[in-house]
C-alpha cells in the first residue's frame, strides 16, 4: 500500500500511511465551509495531531477523540483544553514539545519549532 494525503481546507489533513494508519491533523472540519468532509465522514482515525489551540486548527479534536477513541498528540496547553473543557479522556492524550520524537500506532511524530501564537477561549463553567 502507498501513503496518501487528503487536504480538507484551512489546515486540516488526513494521511493514510503505507501501513494503513489513518492520521488526522488539525481537524477543523464541521464548521469549515471549505472542507469536503465532516467528522462523521472520516470513517477511521487511528491518530489525531493537533498543532495548537487556535480554533481553525483545534477544530473538532474533542469530538474526534471521543468518537474514534484515538490517541491525540499535542502540546500541554492543547491537552489542558481537551481534558478540562471538553471532557476528553486524559489517557488518550500524548503531550509533546518541539524536537521530541514520539511514536504512536506505528507513526513517528517529531514536532518542529513554530513561531505562531496559540490560544483558546472557552466558556466559563
Amino acid at each position: 500500500m502507498t501513503a496518501s494525503i487528503q487536504f480538507f481546507g484551512v489546515a486540516a489533513y488526513k494521511i493514510i500511511t503505507a501501513r494503513g494508519r489513518h492520521v488526522v491533523i488539525d481537524p477543523f472540519l464541521n464548521k469549515n465551509v471549505f472542507s469536503p468532509v465532516k467528522v462523521d465522514d472520516l470513517g477511521q482515525v487511528d491518530l489525531l495531531l493537533v498543532t495548537h489551540n487556535a480554533f481553525d486548527h483545534f477544530g473538532d479534536a474533542p469530538e474526534i477523540a471521543k468518537e474514534y477513541h484515538c490517541p491525540v498528540i499535542c502540546a500541554k496547553d492543547v491537552m489542558h483544553n481537551l481534558v478540562e473543557y471538553h471532557g476528553v479522556d486524559p489517557d488518550l492524550v500524548r503531550v509533546t514539545i518541539w524536537g521530541m520524537l514520539i511514536e504512536e500506532v506505528e507513526v513517528r511524530v517529531r514536532p518542529v519549532e513554530s513561531h505562531h501564537w496559540s490560544f483558546a477561549a472557552t466558556a466559563r463553567r
